[in-house]
């Protein structure tokens, strides 16, 4: 054991920090005891005491034996000790054991019996109050200190019980100090049961130390291993656990004007709403082409699926591969807003007058099967390209409809062609992409990009490093 130079406390040796209150402990070293030998308060009177040989071993009185001054461990071993009840009476060899001068004993933490040992004339240490195990677990002989076994050094939860200290004479009894009633379960690290903080005799979780694991008894208020405020671990253990983070589906990222993405926008499961108000989980609030509540994108387990909201300036996709065309579908290229109709489709004016069909020009040209019409910002068509020509190449140098003043059309950008009735919209490999408009809902794969008004997203499936 160790005492605590701080508290007084009495320690194990494997304990490096004071259980009370956390202090160091000081280094035992090898060979030695950390409790040094009791001294006696005063030198004994009468004739010169002769030392007694090793081989003889001292018995300690039994503890349930009337309390009376022992004599002195160092007298000869061919003078009997005097008897309990007569500690001034004469022996035969005419010595008289004379007990110590009263002097102003030393004190220890929580005990009102001086510092001393059996055999010495004194009275034990009152030991400070610890929890008691069951008489299976410790064995003690009488009058002896009971030893703890080796595989219970760690267990700090189940105290060691001490014999009940013997009051000294005119030396009132200290009163005894109420103790926790142990649990009957181990608490061994490891285990589910220890005691319950303020509840004695009732059992709840081990107490664990937050640094090194080790189990903190209720009765101390620091960790013996690191020297850790219990009130730290016992924080630690009332704090809830943290919320589990719900991993993202997915995420957008928009991609600036080099090509490179910059700022990544989280997926959630479900619908994702993207927009300009700020209640959308999406939300760009500087880009006033969006509306309110531009679209909606449900990222699941199966492919993600977007749905346009916003009529107006529309929600569009790149296209990847050939596209079938069909009348009043919107494309773009470049900065460049197309509406496709076929011929067969287009509704006649009507005259107010006659209600007949008005004829505006001269007369539709044979072989024509469509038109592209270029949209302005006011959303009134700027020019019409009618389509003859089974292929009809769009580009920024090359092709049969041409668009110089766009620097983001490329030389050969698109081509729109007429197979059996059905056209086809096919992008020719340009820098910026060809964008259809999306009228209805879609699936998404991985590596779509989006064009939301002023925004170019690229969409990335499954939780991202």
């Amino acid at each position: 054991m160790i005492v605590c130079q701080r508290c007084g406390r009495e320690n194990d040796g494997r304990y490096r920090f004071c259980l009370g209150c956390g202090a160091a402990l000081p280094a035992v070293r090898p060979g030695s005891t950390a409790m040094p030998p009791p001294v006696p308060n005063g030198p004994p009177s009468g004739p010169p005491p002769v030392p007694a040989p090793m081989a003889a071993p001292i018995v300690p009185p039994a503890p349930s034996r009337p309390t009376a001054p022992q004599p002195p461990t160092s007298l000869p071993l061919n003078v009997p000790p005097p008897p309990f009840g007569a500690a001034a009476t004469a022996h035969p060899a005419g010595l008289q054991f004379v007990p110590p001068p009263p002097s102003a004993p030393p004190r220890s933490e929580g005990g009102t019996a001086p510092l001393g040992s059996h055999g010495t004339g004194q009275v034990p240490l009152a030991p400070l109050p610890r929890r008691p195990v069951p008489s299976s677990s410790v064995a003690a002989t009488s009058g002896q200190m009971p030893r703890i076994p080796d595989d219970d050094i760690d267990d700090v939860a189940a105290a060691v019980p001490r014999p009940a200290p013997r009051p000294a004479a005119g030396v009132a009894a200290p009163s005894a100090r109420p103790t926790d009633a142990a649990s009957p379960q181990s608490s061994r690290p490891g285990t589910s049961t220890s005691f319950e903080h303020g509840t004695p005799g009732a059992a709840t979780e081990v107490l664990k130390c937050i640094q090194c694991s080790n189990v903190i008894p209720p009765s101390y208020a620091f960790c013996g291993v690191c020297g850790t405020p219990r009130r730290r671990s016992e924080a630690a253990a009332a704090a809830p656990p943290p919320a589990p983070v719900a991993r993202e589906a997915g995420w957008l990222a928009l991609i600036d004007d080099l090509g490179n993405e910059s700022v990544r926008h989280s997926l959630k499961h479900g619908s994702n709403a993207i927009g300009r108000a700020a209640s959308n989980d999406v939300t760009f609030e500087q880009d006033g082409l969006l509306a309110l509540q531009h679209c909606i994108l449900t990222a699941e387990d199966q492919p993600f699926r977007l749905r346009p909201i916003d009529t107006y300036n529309g929600t569009y996709l790149r296209i990847s591969t050939p596209v079938e065309l069909h009348h009043g579908d919107i494309v773009r290229v470049g900065q460049e807003v197309l509406r496709f109709e076929r011929i067969e489709d287009l509704v006649a004016e009507v005259s107010p007058i006659t209600g007949r069909p008005l004829q505006v020009g001269c007369s539709m040209p044979r072989g024509v099967w469509g038109r592209l019409c270029q949209v302005g910002m006011v959303r009134q068509v700027a020019n019409a390209y009618l389509l003859t020509h089974r292929d009809v190449f769009l580009g920024r140098e090359r092709g049969d409809i041409l668009f110089p003043r766009d620097g983001f059309v490329s030389g050969s950008h698109a081509v729109i062609s007429e197979r059996g009735g059905r056209v086809y919209l096919k992008d020719l490999g340009s820098s910026n992409g060809t964008f259809l408009r999306v009228r209805r809902e879609i699936p998404l794969r991985n590596g779509d990009l989006l064009l939301l008004g002023r925004n170019l997203l690229r969409v990335h499936v499954g939780a991202g490093p």
